[in-house]
């Protein structure tokens, strides 16, 4: 499995935000359109053998997701406590955090906490204070 090194705000691995995603098209793939009326339309792509999903709008790669590995200073976020990552980002407090409902098989599901640290551009997704997903975005006007 590929290392997928994290730079905050820019990229994963070998995918980058802001790009083309016709760039990454010759790697097997799968897609599906996702939206919600006016809210929001994105294409969502699966790179199965990168172990990364992205969604894009317009054809710009606007979000980088992992639930495999994700590796940041020498360190697989994936699978560490929340604790250990705060440590690893200064004792920074998300700017805010929310519950979501995840299913994980037909009959049951996760209750996963979830924080968004704008700065870095990061959504840590937490079960159990273990990691699960990480989304990678960057900071914008708009968010601050």
């Amino acid at each position: 499995m590929e290392k997928l090194e994290l730079i905050p705000n820019e990229s994963l691995g070998m995918f980058v935000l802001g790009d083309n995603i016709d760039k990454y098209l010759i790697l097997p793939h799968t897609v599906d359109h996702m939206g919600c009326e006016s809210l929001y339309s994105y294409d969502g792509y699966e790179f199965p053998e990168q172990y990364v999903s992205v969604w894009v709008e317009n054809k710009k790669i606007d979000f980088i997701i992992c639930d495999i590995c994700c590796y940041w200073q020498n360190e697989n976020l994936i699978g560490m406590t929340y604790d250990h990552f705060l440590s690893l980002i200064g004792g920074q407090c998300p700017d805010n955090e929310d519950i979501c409902y995840v299913p994980v098989s037909r009959e049951r599901g996760q209750n996963q906490k979830v924080y968004n640290f704008k700065s870095i551009g990061l959504q840590v997704w937490v079960w159990r204070n273990k990691i699960k997903t990480i989304i990678v975005s960057k900071e914008t006007l708009e968010d601050e």
